[in-house]
């Protein structure tokens, strides 16, 4: 999954920028997913980069990972799929852009951990305000669109299976 977030970043990249785009890996990817974990255990996804990035009050894991230019220049044009192929497989399925990406997770979820006799089947609305085919509207939750998932869980400790 991490090689085609790869593959898929530099080639949007070599879009924008071209040959100044400056290549990522795996490595580099992965260090991006965990500064985005660790600032969200931080609660600090809403501090501007200009305050994260800064020199006596910063957060230094950031500093020692990326510059600010690069993280955001990653954030900008991350991607998990080919922007050149969407328009057709999106005629076909409305989760195209993300597809390949959520079905290797859902393949990975159940490959190392037996579940015991009983599962549940639970519902997770993901806040979401940006633009989707199938964002849902609930005004009883406190965010009120977002993505509706449907998990199978194993009742015991609740780790997701699918």
């Amino acid at each position: 999954m991490i090689q085609k977030v790869v593959c898929c970043t530099n080639l949007e990249g070599e879009r924008v920028y071209g040959k100044n785009w400056g290549k990522t890996d795996a490595t580099e990817i992965e260090g991006f997913v965990g500064c985005l974990l660790h600032l969200g255990t931080l609660r600090d996804s809403r501090t501007t980069t200009t305050v994260l990035w800064d020199k006596t009050n910063g957060n230094q894991l950031l500093r020692a990972c990326f510059s600010r230019n690069r993280f955001l220049k990653l954030s900008n044009h991350l991607r998990f799929d080919d922007k050149s192929t969407r328009q057709s497989r999106r005629a076909k399925d409305a989760f195209a852009p993300f597809r390949e990406i959520w079905d290797g997770f859902n393949l990975n979820l159940g490959k190392e951990y037996i579940p015991g006799p009983m599962l549940t089947v639970d519902e997770q609305l993901m806040p979401w305000r940006g633009r989707c085919g199938f964002l849902q509207y609930l005004p009883s939750k406190p965010d009120k669109y977002g993505l509706k998932i449907f998990w199978i869980c194993d009742a015991d400790n609740g780790y997701p299976l699918h």
